[in-house]
């Protein structure tokens, strides 16, 4: 393994726990509890994990056809939970770990923004200031500590711009097969990321 691959692996993990741990430091319990939407949000999760089904109980959400209730916004972030739901169910309370899954999705946009800006050929340096001035400059620090799934659509949006840079600096179409893949979970996450297309 070269040096500066391994420089850069350190870097990313580095940042990855440091971001995760402030994250969670400085969140309140709960975060699902919030308000309808993260709840809905949470009933759909374990909707999918308990009973291989979308539909969520009643009161939270909107009637179906079948008269069944579901949540009305998107999938990708209940689909996203379901790992977090399980280690939660076998380990404590699903609540507290599917609350967690943000923090975790906002130490991981952070990191992308650190190697955004190396592929850009920016120094090490440059790549980390910009990291941290992001990751705790900007409104990405409350939103990480939030049940809203803005932090995961910025997470796969970050992820498909930094895969379409790879793409256009290496010429390999396997970069921007991952580039759709992403914007499409983007998209699955919160529907306006279909507005990030025509760029």
């Amino acid at each position: 393994m070269k040096k500066p691959f391994r420089k850069k692996i350190f870097l990313l993990l580095a940042l990855f726990v440091f971001f995760v741990s402030i994250y969670w430091l400085t969140s309140s319990e709960g975060q699902i509890y919030r308000g309808d939407t993260a709840w809905a949000r949470y009933e759909m999760t374990k909707s999918m994990v308990e009973r291989f089904d979308l539909s969520i109980p009643a009161g939270l959400g909107i009637q179906g056809i079948d008269g069944r209730e579901y949540h009305w916004g998107d999938i990708g972030q209940s689909l996203l939970a379901v790992p977090f739901y399980i280690v939660g169910k076998h380990i404590d309370t699903p609540e507290n770990y599917v609350s967690i899954m943000n923090q975790f999705f906002g130490a991981a946009t952070a990191s992308i923004i650190f190697l955004l800006v190396i592929s850009l050929g920016y120094s090490y340096r440059a790549s980390l200031y910009i990291t941290f001035f992001y990751g705790l400059g900007t409104i990405a620090w409350p939103y990480a500590k939030s049940p809203f799934e803005h932090t995961v659509e910025t997470f796969f949006v970050l992820l498909s711009v930094h895969f379409m840079t790879l793409s256009t600096l290496r010429k390999r179409l396997k970069y921007l097969i991952l580039s759709s893949f992403s914007i499409g979970i983007a998209f699955l996450t919160r529907s306006t990321s279909l507005l990030l297309v025509p760029s």
